[in-house]
């Protein structure tokens, strides 16, 4: 009895984290977009998860000698870390042409996209909710391509959709590697991979990355810091304890939050196409993980 409780307990605390974690990342929206209007994208990341990767540097020291990692969970931590990298680029080049909050449910799409692709990948059993899910999910997002240019386009909203995918498969390897060894040191191992890589790519593509403007760099710091740091630190520890489409549908919330955020900070109004698109993309997401 005891330790049943015990284990609801801990699923508490990881609901509430994957919670915390769907409120911060609606929250980066908005400064991400305001940021990359007048900074590179790939710049913007790879000082974003330098900021990242020197705080979990300092969390994952004194954990080096006790704790050892194998080649193999590296090699999967790096790997880990190379989706997430892909999801961002995605989705802030997405931003640049996109508005935040459209850009916020886009992104919840991966609440779909995790049971799907685990039939794919893992030849998991296909169940009903995922296709109703997917099918209320594609009418929303015809009904918000008709919300207006105004408010963003297809070209960054098929942007975003490409960083949905690579978040869904990160929630996938998180689930099925993340609980395989020390989370602080895998967090760390994903961390590595996207600092160097995304620093190098902006210096190939858009060039010197300094002087960074004081609004990129301040959105580069909390993010960092804050959602990309502890925030990802938060993930591996919950996923350790629930499963990735348990993960994936208190994710789910982090549209509404997006969609607050961008009303509250930048003033993004939808239309009642917009509006109608959104319930339906935020009705699939659930359909796909209720019962």
């Amino acid at each position: 009895m005891a330790k049943a409780m015990q284990m609801t307990n801990r699923r508490l605390w990881a609901d509430g984290a994957l919670l915390l974690i769907a409120l911060l990342w609606g929250a980066t929206f908005v400064p991400i977009k305001l940021a990359v209007q007048q900074y590179s994208v790939l710049g913007f990341l790879g000082v974003r998860f330098l900021f990242a990767l020197a705080l979990l540097s300092m969390l994952s020291f004194p954990r080096l000698r006790a704790t050892k990692m194998t080649r193999a969970q590296v090699g999967k931590g790096l790997l880990t870390g190379v989706l997430f990298l892909a999801g961002y680029v995605f989705q802030t080049y997405g931003l640049r042409y996109t508005g935040a909050g459209r850009a916020a449910f886009i992104t919840g799409l991966n609440t779909i996209f995790v049971p799907l692709l685990l039939v794919i990948l893992f030849r998991s059993r296909l169940q009903a909710r995922p296709v109703l899910g997917t099918i209320l999910a594609t009418a929303g997002m015809a009904f918000l391509g008709m919300d207006g240019i105004a408010t963003g386009s297809w070209h960054g909203d098929l942007l975003v959709l490409g960083g949905a995918v690579a978040f869904a498969l990160h929630i996938i390897c998180m689930g099925r590697w993340g609980t395989q060894c020390d989370p602080v040191l895998f967090t760390t191992v994903q961390v590595l991979a996207i600092a160097p890589l995304a620093t190098l790519t902006g210096l190939l593509f858009d060039g010197p990355l300094w002087p960074i403007p004081t609004a990129a760099l301040g959105a580069a710091a909390f993010t960092g810091l804050i959602v990309s740091g502890l925030g990802l630190l938060l993930q591996v520890w919950a996923q350790s304890i629930t499963s990735p489409t348990h993960t994936a549908v208190i994710l789910a919330t982090e549209p509404v939050f997006g969609a607050f955020f961008g009303w509250l900070l930048a003033g993004e109004l939808l239309t009642q196409a917009g509006f109608v698109g959104c319930a339906l993309i935020l009705l699939g997401m659930l359909a796909a993980e209720s019962g």
